[in-house]
């Protein structure tokens, strides 16, 4: 595996993070709403 290869997909998961962590924190609002 290339270092360049081995930091897109550090920076595929870090964005599957980020979007996995707004989804939750959405979740959590509107489960607080409810």
């Amino acid at each position: 595996m290339t270092p360049l290869s081995k930091a897109q997909i550090q920076k595929q998961l870090a964005r599957r993070h980020e979007h996995i962590c707004k989804k939750a924190k959405e979740l959590d609002r509107i489960q607080l709403q409810a």
